[in-house]
């Protein structure tokens, strides 16, 4: 089954589940409350007990004689005139809750609504909202089931407002490691967020995440904050409005949907109870603070009942879903962090902790976040994530192309090093050289596969390297009042070629290797003598040396872009005006992260 007809199903699917759960609402109904709300409603409203007339289907000449309210079982929007915006409520476990507020970025007051559709596969409405003698309009829609509300600008209006306070934001990155947005860490009412497609309120001390989805990664995108720093907030976020673009509002709800807590330096080294259980089984990320106070994005593995592996990591594949193994001790292995202990996980009965390391990359220190990114092979339908939420709010094909999942494609060519040194090595061992010459001869040319392709991974990320720096380069000329911005970015890139430099004696060439594949033909397919294994043992030695540190060397520059990506998106919080450039460094970044090779470091993070 193609990917594309498996996630419509899902999403079909979600749909029909959450609309049979909420049997006391249509899949999609409009209401009249009879006379104005004089206050925000109450859950115990929302869940029928109030006497509010449900519309017809398929009446859109409505006049209201009090408010209106959209519903979709999973989310209502209350349309109160005099309130400050659409008031966002979500369905849990626990009733109905507000969960936001949608409005023009322009300060308004919500004056009236007119009911565009009415039917059970859509509702939706256009306000009408005063901002002194202006008027602005702003579309909203709900379709059966998704607890997502899309919204379009009418007359006059900009950009949406998204009142969700909270004091940590989250924009996702499938390339990189998440940015993490702490109000705690600003001074300003005001900061600009990278412009891309999705800003995560963690909402509701850990039972909502509101998330803000837009289609058009040009549009403007900020922050306002409120009270002060001891107790900073994010009180909205406002997208600005493409020509013809929407922006989606969708709410994850549910005990511990999220989670927060903070590590101390001395947790290093120490196993942690977070104090939170996995509500249910998803590919859950855990951002992590590191040392530069960059976010360092892991996903959770999980403990398993028995078996040789005693955990497991879900992780998305570009043919599927598949799921890693880590042994019980959760020792893992990659190029750069070497030998590690894998630092989150959760145990049998969903218990989550951490484990900072006491030394190297993996010190972590500060506020860690928890949420639900992805599906797994066991996540419920009714259970929803991050993504369920873009592809609800996109569509699937949208969504794909949004999230780029073909580019997050990890592949391998050839055969790595270290494998055709134990194929070489234990044949030559057995004596078995001669009734497996085509084997040799197979694993020769594929390990020369794999070292030109790793080696072409790297001249990738050289050359990035060096149109980054040009381009930096004229830009301080253009633009020397970002000269402080410029240098870190400049400092960054050059790292790329110091990697290089340092290892650039060892990994010597692709075709040094071809030489000893050649070499090993000659000398050693015919030969049976008693020292041919130790000549055996002599070339793929030398093969595996070359491999060795060019996994090393890809997997650095490979880290080297991440931080450029994150650090460029950290520094448009900061300074708005370095927008446009760190736009198209994080752009350059995506583009050469995509369709990575195996041995690039990323396997486990």
């Amino acid at each position: 089954m193609r990917q594309e007809t498996l996630s419509a199903i899902l999403v079909a699917c979600f749909a029909a589940q959450a609309a049979g759960a909420a049997d006391d609402l249509p899949a999609t109904s409009a209401y009249d409350t009879g006379s104005p709300l004089a206050a925000r409603p109450e859950g115990a409203a929302l869940a029928g007990e109030s006497g509010w007339s449900a519309l017809a289907e398929g009446v859109v000449d409505h006049r209201f004689r009090g408010d209106a309210v959209l519903a979709n079982g999973r989310l209502a929007l209350v349309l109160r005139r005099g309130a400050a915006g659409a008031e966002v409520f979500a369905r849990g476990p626990g009733g109905w809750a507000h969960r936001a507020t949608l409005a023009p970025a322009d300060r308004a007051r919500l004056k009236d609504v007119k009911l565009l559709k009415s039917t059970i596969e859509s509702v939706a409405a256009e306000a009408a909202f005063v901002s002194g003698r202006q008027t602005l309009g702003l579309r909203f829609q709900l379709d059966p089931g998704e607890p997502v509300v899309e919204t379009a600008a009418g007359a006059g209006t900009k950009a949406l407002r998204v009142e969700a306070p909270c004091r940590f934001g989250v924009l996702p990155d499938s390339f990189a490691d998440d940015i993490v947005i702490d109000a705690a860490a600003f001074s300003d009412e005001r900061a600009r967020i990278p412009s891309e497609h999705f800003f995560l309120h963690m909402a509701a001390g850990g039972e909502a995440v509101v998330a803000v989805v837009w289609d058009v990664q040009d549009q403007e995108i900020g922050v306002q904050l409120d009270a002060p720093q001891a107790e900073r907030k994010i009180a909205a976020s406002e997208i600005s409005f493409a020509p013809k673009g929407r922006v989606w509002v969708g709410v994850l709800e549910g005990p511990n949907v999220w989670h927060g807590s903070a590590l101390a330096p001395s947790d290093a080294g120490k196993v942690v109870p977070t104090g939170w259980t996995m509500p249910f089984p998803a590919c859950w990320r855990a951002d992590f603070t590191d040392a530069q106070g960059m976010a360092a994005s892991w996903e959770l593995i999980r403990e398993q009942p028995d078996g040789r592996f005693h955990f497991m990591k879900p992780r998305l594949d570009f043919n599927g879903r598949t799921e890693k193994t880590f042994p019980a001790d959760r020792l893992g292995w990659s190029t750069v962090l070497g030998r590690f202990t894998y630092p989150c996980w959760v145990d049998r009965a969903g218990h989550g902790f951490f484990e900072p390391a006491g030394r190297g990359l993996l010190q972590y220190a500060g506020p860690v976040l928890v949420y639900p990114l992805d599906r797994s092979p066991k996540t419920p339908l009714e259970c929803l994530t991050f993504t369920d939420l873009v592809r609800m709010s996109l569509g699937v094909g949208p969504c794909r192309y949004i999230l780029d999942l073909e580019g997050q494609e990890s592949t391998n060519k050839g055969i790595y090093t270290c494998g055709a040194r134990n194929i070489l090595d234990g044949i030559y061992r057995r004596g078995e050289q001669k009734e497996k010459r085509q084997e040799i001869e197979q694993t020769l040319r594929d390990v020369v596969v794999f070292v030109k392709a790793i080696r072409a991974r790297i001249e990738a990320y050289r050359a990035f390297g060096r149109e980054l720096r040009s381009y930096l380069a004229e830009q301080k000329e253009d633009r020397p009042v970002f000269a402080p911005f410029l240098d870190e970015m400049d400092r960054l890139a050059a790292q790329i070629e110091v990697h290089f430099g340092r290892r650039q004696a060892a990994i010597k060439t692709p075709e040094h290797v071809a030489d000893l594949t050649d070499r090993f033909r000659r000398d050693l397919l015919d030969d049976g003598g008693p020292d041919t294994y130790e000549k055996c043992r002599a070339i793929t030695s030398q093969i595996v040396r070359v491999g060795d540190n060019q996994d090393e060397l890809v997997a650095e520059c490979r880290r080297v872009v991440k931080i450029l990506r994150q650090q460029a998106g950290l520094a448009v919080a900061k300074n708005p005006e370095t927008a446009p450039v760190a736009r198209e460094i994080r752009s350059r970044a995506q583009k050469v992260l995509r369709r990575q090779l195996g041995h690039e470091g990323s396997l486990y993070r």
